[in-house]
């Protein structure tokens, strides 16, 4: 069923975020994780403002800066505070949204922290200094389909996407969102000092296939890379990602993360922020909702 006011599809990724993620650190493969929180208000929290100003007591299940005006600082604040399993960002206010200062943020794994459906702006600023970094967030519809995974195999990171999108007769609609994607895995060989990337493979599916679908589409790091994270586009439905990747290091190191110029998917929805793995890790899957 394909509709212009709602925008509704049969098949479609819908939510996304970071599956897992494997830290290289001399060698060692280890999963990273957060102490868990208490406060319950389960959000969602609606940002309202685009100038900066922290919470005011955050953890109090209310989003409100000393004005009284729900930033998405103070949305944040709250929502990693808030121990309810899945806790959703909305806005009513467009950005870009003025940083004063860094904003990391990481959701404990296990949980959902969702950006909702409305256009974000990514880590563009309106002249604040502050670098935006989110980790373990996830955007698109929190509520539609149902929830989905695909990871690679032990021991492999993912190094590009391949995406599946509707025919393109189905227009206006049809060719903008994606139907399902679909990891390129390649296995960490090596040990300390030779560490290396191995022969690409797929992971398993996230999304469903009917068989009516365009030629599949690929985007890839650059040689010797790996997935830290992705950006792209989304509405009611996930419509474009684009990739982060990094250079696994012979010593296990991870080199800076950078856009790897690609992307798969179409031009609706809106712009979302960067979704990245935690510091030093890469990743090896993806999680959501699809249906």
């Amino acid at each position: 069923m394909y509709s212009h006011g709602a925008r509704t599809a049969d098949r479609a990724v819908r939510r996304i975020s970071i599956a897992a993620a494997w830290a290289m650190l001399a060698g060692t493969v280890v999963v990273t994780a957060l102490p868990p929180t208490s406060v319950s208000a389960a959000g969602p929290y609606v940002v309202n403002v685009t100038f900066d100003a922290a919470d005011v007591n955050p953890g109090d299940g209310t989003c409100a800066s000393a004005t009284g005006a729900c930033t998405f600082r103070a949305a944040v604040e709250e929502a990693l505070l808030d121990s309810a399993s899945t806790v959703s960002i909305g806005f009513n206010v467009s950005g870009p949204f003025d940083l004063a200062t860094d904003l990391t943020a990481q959701v404990q794994p296990g949980r959902t922290v969702n950006l909702g459906s409305a256009p974000f702006p990514g880590d563009r600023t309106t002249g604040g200094v502050g670098v935006l970094s989110l980790v373990g967030f996830s955007v698109g519809n929190p509520n539609g389909g149902g929830p989905n995974s695909a990871t690679c195999a032990p021991g492999q990171v993912v190094t590009g996407l391949i995406a599946y999108q509707p025919p393109g007769s189905l227009v206006p609609f049809g060719p903008t969102w994606l139907r399902a994607v679909q990891p390129v895995c390649r296995p960490i060989t090596g040990s300390s000092g030779s560490f290396g990337l191995g022969t690409a493979t797929t992971g398993s599916l996230f999304g469903t296939l009917t068989g009516a679908e365009s030629p599949p589409s690929t985007t890839e790091c650059a040689v010797g890379s790996a997935v830290t994270g992705f950006t792209g586009r989304s509405g009611a439905l996930i419509d474009r990602l684009e990739l982060y990747c990094a250079p696994l290091n012979p010593n296990g190191t991870l080199g800076s993360s950078v856009p790897a110029g690609g992307s798969v998917g179409g031009t609706g929805g809106g712009e979302f922020a960067p979704i990245m793995c935690p510091n030093n890790t890469l990743a090896n899957g993806v999680a959501g909702r699809t249906g």
